[in-house]
């Protein structure tokens, strides 16, 4: 096997296993003669040189910088003079962690009771905590068919990037509904100011009507009577908020069962979640090339700084939608004056017949 950079186009070289490797017919084609000590070979170059064997290297690893930050008189004093000893051996750091202070409150009863005691047993490791944390009810919810279909299935895609979900955001449908003249009907027009300031808006939200309903003897009834009381202070809010039952849900062996048990720990702790979170899996999906060409290799700067990028976010089309005269007519020009500012919209919202009505 030799350090050979191939043309990847070539279809008669392939990669395997992260060797590189050579069908016979490339290799003749190509004359590579495998015992060749010519061919190109990878070398540390002058970086590593710098970055390892260099005067940098040196300056920060053995020079005198390194030796004052690691063997000098200013380490000696912070790891092993009067000062270090006082805070870590002498009698001051005695009685902080290891004195009857320390004792009471790390080692003895109260510390038992709070954390090794069937009290946090019952919450944090008991059945209770397994059920909510780590047994099947946990997987169905964070991880099983269900939370696939809701958070990453089709039905997600539908609602979250399909044509369903650029209908209702971005086409014209949107554009008819938060944009074009139905929209203005609705919240501009003399529509919108019939229900949301005429006599029809003050008689609903202000006149006798919305009186009786918000502040009369009906409203005291249902907001302060003894039926409110009922639903929100008496025994039966107390059986739903604070009686067993609701112990048994945040507090009980269920509880324990959930978020603290066997499944718990085999989803948060274990070989399972190693590999998820810290093994090559991890790596490749983080930090490996993979993750390098997605978020640092030329098709992130090609999506994100390059020229397309450009185009869309800074280029001529971007100034014309948001900045050009079409921006301008729409949003500044004698049209929109017209409809925001003119004397028609003078007359529907401050002229005589807006306060006559």
């Amino acid at each position: 096997m030799v350090d050979y950079i191939a043309n990847l186009s070539d279809r008669n070289f392939f990669q395997t296993r992260g060797k590189l490797e050579f069908t016979d017919n490339y290799i003749e084609e190509n004359s590579i003669d495998l015992k060749n000590e010519n061919i190109p070979r990878n070398s540390a170059g002058p970086t590593h040189w710098a970055l390892n064997e260099g005067p940098t290297h040196w300056a920060l690893n053995e020079g005198p910088t390194n030796w004052t930050l690691n063997e000098g008189p200013t380490h000696w004093a912070l790891n092993g003079g009067p000062t270090h000893w006082a805070l870590n051996e002498g009698p001051t750091n005695w009685t902080l962690n290891e004195g009857p202070t320390n004792w009471a409150l790390n080692e003895g009863p109260t510390n038992w009771a709070l954390n090794e005691g069937p009290t946090n047993w019952a919450l944090n490791e008991g059945p209770t905590n397994w059920a909510l944390n780590e047994g099947p009810t946990n997987w169905a919810l964070n991880e099983g068919p269900t939370h696939w279909a809701l958070n990453e299935g089709p039905t997600h895609w539908a609602l979250n990037e399909g044509p369903t979900h650029w209908a209702l955001n971005e086409g014209p449908t949107h554009w008819a509904l938060n944009e074009g003249p139905t929209h203005w009907a609705l919240n501009e027009g003399p529509t919108h100011w019939a229900l949301n300031e005429g006599p029809t808006h003050w008689a609903l939200n202000e006149g006798p009507t919305h009186w009786a309903l918000n502040e009369g003897p009906t409203n005291w009834a249902l907001n302060e009577g003894p039926t409110h009381w009922a639903l929100n202070e008496g025994p039966t809010h107390w059986a739903l908020n604070e009686g067993p039952t609701h112990w048994a849900l945040n507090e009980g062996p269920t509880h324990w069962a959930l978020n603290e048990g066997p499944t718990h720990w085999a989803l948060n702790e274990g070989p399972t979640h190693w590999a998820l979170n810290e093994g090559p899996t991890n790596w490749a999906l983080n930090e490996g090339p993979t993750h390098w060409a997605l978020n640092e290799g030329p098709t992130h700067w090609a999506l994100n700084e390059g020229p397309t990028h450009w185009a869309l976010n800074e280029g001529p089309t971007h100034w014309a939608l948001n900045e050009g005269p079409t921006h301008w007519a729409l949003n500044e020009g004698p049209t929109h004056w017209a409809l925001n500012e003119g004397p028609t919209n003078w007359a529907f919202n401050e002229g005589p017949t807006n306060g006559f009505l």
